[in-house]
C-alpha cells in the first residue's frame, strides 16, 4: 500500500485511491486523506456545513465535487 501523494485539482489523492480516477463519493477517512486533515476535522467541516454529506445505507459519504469546491475555496 503506497502513501505517495500527487496533487490533482487542488486535492491530494493517495495512490491507494487512484484506482478509480472518476471516483464520485469518498468515505470520511478517504476525504481526510484527500484534504490532508484529520478524520475529526472532516466531521467538523461536515457539521459546519462546509462539506456536503450524503447517506448511503447509513454510511456517510462525501461527493468529490464537494471536496473540490471546498479545496478551491481555500
Amino acid at each position: 500500500m503506497s502513501t505517495e501523494a500527487e496533487p490533482i485539482n487542488s486535492l491530494f489523492i493517495i495512490k491507494e485511491y487512484e484506482a478509480h480516477p472518476t471516483k464520485v463519493l469518498y468515505s470520511v477517512k478517504e476525504a481526510s486523506i484527500a484534504l490532508g486533515v484529520s478524520v475529526s476535522s472532516v466531521w467538523r467541516l461536515l457539521a459546519d456545513g462546509k462539506l456536503i454529506r450524503k447517506k448511503i445505507r447509513g454510511r456517510t459519504v462525501i461527493p468529490a465535487a464537494s471536496l473540490r469546491a471546498f479545496a478551491d475555496g481555500l
